[in-house]
């Protein structure tokens, strides 16, 4: 989606090859799944720039939102 060469490690992450049913060979990473919660949200969507703060809470109230980081 990033458009990141995934021939080579891609945050850390060592590609492999998989076989499409067709049977050609293609370059595959095999990310770490990570549940998001209330909890972490900023640490797992927002420091790393994946959304905006403002994104992330553009549903809850003002008053109900952690501190920026």
């Amino acid at each position: 989606a990033t458009g990141a060469d995934i021939t080579k490690p891609v945050r850390g992450l060592t590609p492999f090859q998989v076989t499409a049913p067709d049977g050609k060979q293609y370059p595959a990473i095999q990310f770490e799944t990570v549940s998001i919660t209330k909890s972490n949200i900023i640490k797992e969507i927002v420091k790393p720039g994946m959304m905006t703060y403002d994104d992330a809470y553009k549903l809850t109230p003002e008053a109900d939102r952690p501190p920026r980081p």
